[in-house]
């Protein structure tokens, strides 16, 4: 995921403490500023939209990020059962899988933590609606979750199970000489990353709402629709 407060990007947004209390700033380059701030008539909120970046990718090459940071996790009694998906990371990146969704989800956004964690989470039953192992690794504001596909125990390979990555993830934090806290992220939204074109990034825009007598805001994602997995039938 593309950092959006980089000051050299096409939009950036900045944290600092000034006078005790935590600033927000936010910065669109090379577009007018009126283009990215609006007023929203039902709540009173002022909305700023900054957009998500330019930067393409390959998806097919991120979901192969997402399965060897997966199978470097791999406990030794597991590896026997994924052995031909660990083999498909070495073919041609237009050699696709079935369903090669992934599930994304956010939390505070606008405000990502010094966070990198990653973990496995494996069937227990003998329910082959449900998948052998998923993935699930979160870098700082975002989630991301994979159905990591198994040589026989989800069927046939390769897997055609349809059963969406569908953990709403929560990190348990504890930083040094503070209370504890969770940071429980969103429902998963679907992506499809099923292509071996280059692609435009996922995040479209990021937009946040701020209420100018409350000075109470909100920060959200906008998904760009091209990115999302079709519905399920």
């Amino acid at each position: 995921m593309r950092q959006t407060g980089r000051t050299d990007g096409p939009a950036s947004i900045r944290h600092r403490i000034v006078d005790g209390q935590r600033s927000i700033s936010m910065r669109a380059n090379g577009t007018p500023f009126s283009d990215h701030v609006a007023m929203n008539l039902t709540t009173g909120e002022l909305v700023f939209r900054i957009p998500g970046g330019t930067e393409r990718f390959i998806p097919s090459k991120a979901y192969k990020a997402l399965v060897k940071m997966a199978a470097a996790l791999l406990p030794e009694d597991a590896l026997l059962n994924v052995t031909r998906i660990i083999g498909w990371l070495g073919s041609a990146d237009d050699a696709l899988l079935p369903h090669m969704i992934v599930g994304i989800s956010f939390a505070i956004i606008g405000n990502s933590p010094p966070l990198l964690a990653a973990a496995l989470r494996r069937r227990t039953s003998e329910n082959r609606d449900t998948p052998y192992m998923l993935f699930v690794t979160t870098m700082g504001s975002v989630c991301l979750q994979i159905v990591l596909k198994a040589d026989t125990l989800d069927g046939d390979w390769p897997s055609r199970l349809r059963t969406r990555p569908n953990i709403r993830w929560t990190n348990m934090l504890a930083p040094l000489g503070e209370e504890p806290f969770a940071l429980a992220y969103d429902d998963p939204v679907h992506l499809d990353w099923g292509s071996a074109e280059l692609e435009p990034p996922v995040i479209e825009a990021i937009v946040t709402g701020v209420h100018p007598q409350t000075g109470q805001g909100r920060m959200s994602v906008v998904i760009r629709k091209r990115a999302l997995a079709a519905p399920q039938t």
